[in-house]
This record gives structure tokens, sequence and C-alpha cells, in this order.
């Protein structure tokens, strides 16, 4: 429910922001977004904001990102990171669990982002 309320709350304010001046936003090529189904979109990290950005991108799509586990060591920021799908992958070893969560999540038809450059 909350995590519903969150994600919709991004959208109503986070996404109109993204294309207004200064940053203005722009979509191509969304017709090659699948609309149901398992969705990997693979990208490059050179922001934090690419984030935010790809969420707005993929949409109506809800994404879940595989995020660096450190990222999860402050409460307020996992809480706020659990709450927008993300999930932690520990960095310079071979995760297990996190990549058995991303299978699962693609095998569900979801939408999965992935940074292998991270950040």
């Amino acid at each position: 429910m909350i995590d519903s309320l969150v994600w919709l709350l991004s959208r109503a304010l986070v996404v109109p922001l993204l294309y207004l001046p200064p940053l203005r936003m722009r979509r191509r090529g969304n017709e090659n977004l699948p609309k149901t189904g398992p969705l990997l979109l693979v990208c490059t990290h050179i922001s934090v904001a690419d984030p935010l950005v790809l969420m707005a991108a993929a949409r109506p799509r809800r994404t879940h990102m595989m995020t660096k586990s450190e990222m999860f060591k402050h409460r307020p920021v996992a809480a706020f990171l659990r709450l927008v799908k993300a999930f932690p992958v520990r960095r310079g070893q071979a995760d297990i669990s996190a990549i058995r969560h991303a299978l699962d999540l693609l095998s569900r038809g979801e939408c999965l982002v992935v940074f292998p450059e991270g950040h």
C-alpha cells in the first residue's frame, strides 16, 4: 500500500519536474519498450539522478533496481530504496542472492534496471 502511494506521488511530483527547464527531458523510442513481460534495462551510470530519470523514462512500467549494498547502510535511505523497489547487490563478488532475486523479478514479468558500471 505505502509503496503504491510513493510510486503515485513520484509520478505526480517528480516526473513532471524532469520535463521542465532546465532539464527538459525527452523520451524517444518508447514504442520499443514492451508494455508487459520481462524487461531488462542496462544503462550507463554517470549521475546520482540516473535512477530517477530511468524510473520516469520507463513509465508506465514499474522499475526494480539493483543497487549497491552500501546504499542500504543508512536506515532512512534504505527505507526509501525499498519503497521504490530497489534491492541490494554486493559489488566486487558473486552475489548469488541478488542474481536470484533479479532472475525472479524477470520470471514474473517485471522491469529490472541494472547499472553494470556502478557509480
